[in-house]
């Protein structure tokens, strides 16, 4: 048995009477009170900040005898998570014109964005490729483990080179991964290898759409 966890963002509980419609209940968070006596049915609180995320909901066949009318009323519960509160992807600025100039990864310097912040991703970091950079790939051996790489420039690997790329997620978003063309094919040694562990935290793209781990998600162009 694997014992699989995520996270979320927010909860969302409803509750169903007998014939009554669905009603939110959400604002009665922090209802549990300490002693295992008083409990009654959806008495609830939710964790969401920090490192701590967990639902508790009370489900007992208490009555709350101020709502339940009927004690032979069908009681059900909703619960939804939400994984994100708004968008799920950081908002980016796609109205920018292209640079004249490559960018190369090996260079400490080409990371500066125009504020000149940023420094050269290290093992277990995070890569923004922006949207008018173009950025050309060009490490010798095996790369450090980066835990994402975000791609919404250009993202070209350097030809006449084995190269050996490592990452837990690669995220092809509004960008290019660019290994060979029809005028310039690939013609060397190029190893795209995923990392990552079985319970690592996921990808998200949205509320309704998130995806596994070790992977090359694709919305722009490879």
């Amino acid at each position: 048995m694997h014992n699989y966890t995520d996270g979320r963002a927010k909860f969302d509980l409803q509750e169903k009477i007998g014939s009554k419609s669905w009603t939110n209940i959400t604002d009665r968070n922090d209802t549990i009170p300490p002693r295992a006596q008083d409990f009654k049915s959806g008495q609830h609180v939710g964790y969401v900040a920090g490192n701590k995320r967990e639902f508790h909901l009370i489900v007992d066949g208490s009555m709350r005898n101020d709502e339940w009318l009927n004690p032979y009323d069908e009681v059900a519960y909703k619960i939804t998570g939400s994984r994100c509160i708004g968008s799920c992807v950081e908002e980016v600025n796609f109205d920018v014109a292209a640079e004249n100039r490559a960018r190369y990864w090996s260079n400490p310097l080409d990371w500066k964005d125009e504020d000149g912040e940023g420094e050269m991703p290290e093992e277990g970091g995070e890569i923004h490729i922006l949207p008018s950079w173009n950025m050309i790939y060009d490490l010798d051996g095996p790369s450090p483990i980066y835990e994402l790489v975000r791609i919404n420039g250009n993202l070209t690997f350097e030809h006449g080179k084995d190269l050996h790329f490592r990452a837990k997620h690669i995220f092809i978003r509004a960008g290019n991964l660019i290994l060979g063309n029809e005028t310039h094919p690939l013609e060397d040694e190029v190893v795209i290898e995923l990392v990552g562990e079985r319970n690592a935290e996921t990808m998200v793209y949205d509320n309704a759409i998130e995806a596994g781990n070790k992977l090359i998600a694709v919305v722009g162009r490879m």
